[in-house]
């Protein structure tokens, strides 16, 4: 379904996909034959990878979509979704395909985004045609995560800290003066609990994503045994998703896929000339 955007006329039009009762909406970069289907990181939007069109555009289209709390037509935060998996994902993409009338597809996740592709990726191994990974969510368990959005305490407490965030914010400011927390990621944390607009926005997402929890054992399966390009492009000095993860992720994979290290922090889409030419295999070789 298509809808026509207000807010800005230079933007190509806003479509919808809708699946199970969830609705997500996205825009269309690009008029390449191949789909690449890219999610974004958490508080950005799918117009991040517009960015992307003049380097991209003519191999592939781009479907850009905002992830629900996200982007121009947010879900209200007044609204709690219920838990959204890989299952409900995969099921969207597969409509996706349907409509559009292509047997496969590419995806590009970024942060969050990222672990929204890990999830999929043993649901629809057969449909997957390339997978780039930036920064990407999911390469480890995150223990706070799941105490939050999987336990009534978890929810009564994230609750609270929603209504009264002074609690969190002083144990944030206390890690960090003891050395336990970076500098950067102490930053996140307070760019996220200070206004009660963020806090809530997280503790949706947070619960929305309860169930979401990629299956890494079985991704790096596939990954081995099928047909599968992976270009995984981290930041040199990211604090927030360290280059480690990605080499402990990608050494059992037999030399199936490559690890691209860009010197930059966690903001790796300012960088999208250089993850243009990995995608389109123009970049240098990949460092491991």
């Amino acid at each position: 379904m298509e809808k026509g955007d207000d807010i800005c006329e230079m933007k190509p039009p806003l479509f919808f996909l809708e699946k199970d009762g969830f609705r997500l909406p996205y825009r269309k970069y690009g008029q390449g034959h191949e789909l690449l289907l890219a999610f974004h990181g958490y508080g950005q939007k799918g117009d991040d990878f517009a960015v992307f069109e003049a380097e991209l555009g003519s191999k592939y289209t781009i479907f850009a979509f905002d992830f629900f709390y996200h982007g121009d037509e947010p879900t209200g935060l007044d609204i709690q979704l219920p838990p959204f998996t890989s299952s409900h994902l995969a099921g969207m993409v597969e409509q996706l395909l349907w409509e559009y009338r292509r047997v496969s597809c590419s995806m590009i996740g970024y942060s969050q985004g990222g672990r929204l592709v890990l999830g999929i990726i043993h649901r629809m191994p057969h449909l997957i045609h390339e997978i780039f990974l930036i920064a990407p969510d999911g390469l480890k368990s995150n223990y706070l995560h799941k105490f939050i959005s999987g336990t009534v305490l978890g929810r009564k407490i994230g609750w609270y800290t929603v209504q009264h965030p002074k609690t969190a914010l002083n144990l944030v400011h206390l890690f960090h003066k003891m050395g336990l927390m970076h500098q950067k990621v102490r930053q996140l944390i307070f760019n996220n609990l200070e206004d009660k607009e963020q806090r809530l926005k997280v503790y949706r997402t947070w619960l929305l994503l309860q169930n979401y929890h990629p299956n890494l054992n079985l991704v790096k399966h596939y990954l081995n045994t099928r047909p599968i390009r992976l270009e995984l492009i981290f930041g040199k000095y990211d604090t927030i998703i360290p280059l480690k993860l990605g080499k402990r992720f990608i050494l059992p994979l037999k030399g199936k896929g490559r690890l691209h290290v860009l010197d930059t922090g966690h903001l790796l889409l300012l960088q999208h000339e250089e993850i243009s030419k990995i995608i389109l295999d123009e970049g240098k070789s990949a460092q491991k």
